[in-house]
């Protein structure tokens, strides 16, 4: 009888042990998860928005329509990493900038009604902006970018 009490102690201590290592590897994980989820985060962070450096380029190369359509697109696919909202893919750009614009602070989010006004009508209608839309589009890119790096805690 005292040998199976004895038996019954180690499968206790063996099962206690085990479980031990089991939460000491999922802490483990945890930990590590929590490091790369951050570390990711801080690098999407540092990563360079710059709208306005990418809408000139799409300028000489691609036109003004083109610049313009591409470059709003990617605003609103980079705010939405940003705030993670992993929006679907249908969503038209007024609903992404909607649920996006909820987010935001009240200057981003006007800055953002007054880009797609300009936007709305070159990609849907089909027409080419004019020089003072262009010029409009892009001085709105450039301070929607320092609201950005504001938040961002970041000087540009």
């Amino acid at each position: 009888m005292n040998s199976i009490a004895q038996i019954d102690r180690y499968l206790i201590i063996l099962i206690d042990t085990a479980l031990a290592a089991a939460i000491i590897l999922l802490l483990i994980r945890l930990v590590r998860y929590v490091r790369g989820r951050r570390a990711r985060w801080e690098i999407e962070a540092k990563k360079s928005i710059r709208w306005s450096v990418m809408f000139d380029q799409l300028l000489r190369e691609d036109g003004e329509a083109q610049a313009v359509t591409e470059t709003f697109k990617k605003i609103l696919d980079d705010l939405d990493q940003l705030i993670q909202l992993d929006l679907p893919e249908s969503l038209t750009s007024l609903e992404a900038l909607a649920k996006i614009g909820a987010r935001l602070p009240e200057a981003m989010r006007r800055r953002l009604i007054e880009l797609y006004k300009i936007y709305e009508p070159i990609r849907f209608g089909g027409i080419n902006p004019s020089e003072r839309e262009v010029e409009g589009f892009r001085k709105r890119i450039i301070e929607l970018e320092k609201m950005y790096w504001t938040i961002m805690g970041e000087s540009r």
